[in-house]
Formats: C-alpha cells, structure tokens, sequence
C-alpha cells in the first residue's frame, strides 16, 4: 500500500461532506492510498497541525468544526456536483503525491468495458456504449492525475477501423501510450491477482477489462 508522507508523518485530511456518497467513495479511494480521512464529529475540535486540509461540499458546516480548530487549517469548497475522482486529484496536488502509473484496460464488444487503475488502486470500472467517451476521460484523467506514465490497453480483436481512430485521436489529444493486448482468457476470474481474486463486479466483460490491463504488451501501434 502506498504511504504518502507529509513533514515525516503519514498524511490526514478531514472531510466534511453533505453528500454521504461522495462522503464514503472519497473516504475509501484515500484509504487506499495511504492517506488518513478523518471524518469529524459534531462539535468536535480538529487539530490541523496533525490534519491541515479540510475538504467540503458546504463551507458554513466546515466553520462549524473550524470554531473549535487547533492551528490553521486550509479548507478546500468542493461543488456538490463534482466527480470523486477530481476531488482525488486535488487532495494529491495538495499533499505533493504524483501518481507513477495510470493505466486503463478496455474490453471492446457491443458495449466498451473499462478499468480504470492508478498506482495498483482500482479507481472506476464501467460501460460505456461509445469508444469516444472511453478516449475523452482516459485523456481527463491524464491531465488531472499528471501521471509518471499512461497507458491504454486494448483487446486486440478490436476491429480495425475503430483501432486506427483509436489511435489517430490518442494521438493528437494527449500523452498516453496505446498498446493492445490479446484478450484471450481475460474473461477467466481465476488469473487476477490474489488481491483482486474476490473482485465484486463478477461481470465477465469487467473481469476481461481488468486483466487486460494487467496483461502485458501484444503489439504497438505501429
């Protein structure tokens, strides 16, 4: 697990949000990272030598806690209607982190299914109906987590035409690399990893998804 440090000490961050399922998700993608939510209770006193960063959807709330605050604390408004993602990013470029790796594996079919995975972390998993829209976040997600290195992986059996647009946006639009994999046997739960081996979304076309972007290099483009 990655441990994030801030002056010598695992990074906390507290967070006050309305929105319990922006609330939870947040809450477990720092987990999973290393970084400590902490998640106050009413009326109680946040020490921001140990926690600086207040994150928040409601600032009238934040002052609430912030009454009773030890030190100075930085808060940061965050619009109801924000991805959790993006708040991610945030918390990252607050805190100094910046990812080695991102990766996306996809699953071409009558649907696209798609992993999205930063650092070892699973961030999102999901359909979509357009190759398009897979390339616009793949290219959002790149800019807002500045990765060490992107990289896009495709199950090769793709046709050719999409391939070659595939390609030919990626391209132009932003810096990540385009390998295709072969997809045979991605749809086999039993070849993740152990820490994956117990996977929730049991979908065959999210379990190919992922191990194709676990597997390694097929071809480049060319």
């Amino acid at each position: 697990m990655w441990g994030i440090l801030l002056s010598g000490r695992t990074t906390k961050v507290a967070l006050v949000f309305t929105h319990y399922m922006h609330l939870k998700t947040l809450a477990d993608m720092l987990n999973a990272f290393g970084v400590e939510p902490i998640i106050p209770r009413p009326h109680s006193t946040i020490d921001c030598n140990s926690v600086p960063l207040i994150y928040t959807d409601d600032e009238k709330i934040a002052h609430l806690f912030l009454s009773s605050t030890i030190g100075e604390c930085i808060v940061r408004v965050i619009e109801n209607n924000i991805n959790p993602l993006e708040i991610l990013t945030m918390v990252f470029n607050d805190i100094g982190y910046r990812p080695l790796e991102l990766i996306i594996g996809v699953d071409p079919g009558p649907k696209y299914a798609y992993t999205v995975i930063v650092d070892g972390v699973i961030l999102e998993i999901n359909y979509v109906e357009d190759l398009d829209i897979i390339m616009d976040r793949a290219c959002r997600y790149t800019k807002l987590f500045k990765p060490l290195s992107s990289t896009l992986k495709v199950g090769f059996r793709i046709d050719s035409t999409n391939m070659e647009k595939l390609t030919m946006d990626y391209r132009k639009s932003c810096d990540i690399s385009i390998e295709y994999v072969d997809e045979s046997m991605t749809t086999r739960q039993y070849l993740l990893p152990k820490k994956w081996s117990s996977f929730k979304r049991r979908q065959r076309d999210f379990i190919a998804s992922l191990n194709i972007a676990l597997k390694h290099v097929f071809r480049k483009p060319s």
